[in-house]
């Protein structure tokens, strides 16, 4: 019984006792790109952009190709696999993704200071 009660947040269990509720539609960390998901998918488009919103991008967005605000990877060949010591999940070929993603961002980083822009 106590799983069952924890398995929903306490702004869950709230608005179901009748609590009033009030959407905060207006954000301002995210990137409009990665706010768009989130607002159709759980929030029927209602979350809009602050101002500046539109201007928050890292610079490696120019810089790197593919690489904008949102990247989704399918690594379809990656498996999951519990470790033998240890109830965690590990997928080698995700890993592997994303440490050589990562170093695509260094030497890009690398390849900008070198020109003498920003990092």
């Amino acid at each position: 019984v106590a799983a069952r009660r924890l398995s929903r947040s306490m702004f869950e269990r709230l608005q179901t006792a009748g609590a009033r509720v009030h959407l905060l539609s207006v954000q301002y960390r995210m990137h409009p790109e990665i706010r768009a998901f989130p607002s159709e998918r759980f929030y029927g488009g209602a979350l809009v952009d602050g101002r500046d919103a539109a201007d928050r991008g890292a610079a490696h967005h120019a810089r790197v190709s593919n690489c904008g605000p949102y990247v989704v990877f399918d690594v379809a060949e990656g498996v999951e696999r519990r470790g033998s010591r240890s109830a965690s999940l590990s997928n080698i070929a995700e890993a592997e993704l994303a440490a050589a993603a990562y170093g695509q961002l260094q030497k890009a980083a690398a390849a900008a200071a070198a020109a003498g822009g920003d990092q």
